[in-house]
């Protein structure tokens, strides 16, 4: 017992940590982030510090991809702004799910890959198949490579490639973006953290296919034949 909380279970510090992990954005208590758990658990155990609870929320994917999604990226005008053509490229993928877009009713087609001129606003949107054996990172490249030299897209040596932190990123495609003349690829902290104009795109395309199939009356797919 100790500082008017009445009698506390103590705890091992890996015990903090899966308490901890368990009270993220807990629904039963309405718990959210690091402070609030803080709080609660500091009332009900021992050996609990904030320091201690903040780094196990801190190593959960989904807390890195809210960073990244809405704390890390720098000021929009520092991300966005760009004086030409090609310069600038959004990289994304919108992957199919089983609800709509199941790859055996799609002609095998997994998802599509969305590239955009932050500049021009053009954008190339392609489908692709995952790749066997897991490759598919040499697809996406391929993919990508495609359309920057495919006399369309408008392209910049020394321009550079944004996409997140997605495995289908990984692999070739980096030196693959080099060997076309992007001086770099920016990498973002977290798969599922997109540039802003990528992440627009494909939020369009997602709710103009929905809108599609909602008229057509189709019902989500969900693992069904």
């Amino acid at each position: 017992a100790g500082h008017g909380f009445g009698p506390r279970e103590v705890l091992t510090d890996d015990q903090v940590k899966a308490k901890a992990i368990g009270y993220y954005k807990h629904k039963e208590t309405g718990l959210g982030k690091a402070p609030s758990i803080y709080q609660y658990m500091n009332r009900k155990y021992v050996n609990v510090s904030y320091k201690k609870v903040d780094r196990a929320i801190q190593s959960l994917a989904s807390y890195q991809k809210y960073q990244a999604r809405h704390v890390k990226k720098p000021p929009a005008r520092q991300v966005m702004v760009t004086g030409k053509p090609g310069e600038a490229i959004d990289c994304d993928l919108m992957m199919f799910t089983t609800d709509y877009f199941a790859p055996s009713r799609n002609e095998g087609y997994g998802g599509l890959l969305v590239m955009v001129d932050r500049f021009s606003g053009y954008i190339a949107v392609d489908p692709f198949k995952h790749g066997q054996n897991g490759h598919t990172a040499d697809v996406i490249a391929h993919k990508a490579s495609q359309i920057l030299e495919s006399g369309h897209f408008p392209t910049e040596r020394n321009g550079t490639i944004f996409h997140d932190k997605g495995s289908e990123f990984l692999g070739i495609f980096p030196e693959r973006m080099r060997q076309l003349g992007y001086k770099d690829v920016i990498v973002s902290l977290a798969a599922g953290a997109p540039s802003p104009h990528a992440e627009r795109a494909v939020g369009i395309i997602r709710k103009l296919v929905n809108i599609k199939l909602t008229s057509d009356g189709q019902v989500p797919y969900r693992g069904k034949p």
